[in-house]
């Protein structure tokens, strides 16, 4: 296996709407760094 971490940050974004206290809008994921990147998938129980 390569060097490659699956994290969920659901549970962090969501946080940070929640406290942002917008109504409606979107919301912007991005990770400044050359070595990094943020991607969807879909969640599945038991895989992560």
């Amino acid at each position: 296996k390569g060097f490659t971490d699956i994290i969920d940050i659901t549970p962090q974004v969501l946080k940070a709407v929640k406290e942002s206290r917008v109504k409606d809008g979107i919301c912007l994921v991005f990770v400044a760094h050359s070595t990094c990147a943020v991607t969807t998938i879909e969640y599945e129980e038991g895989v992560m």
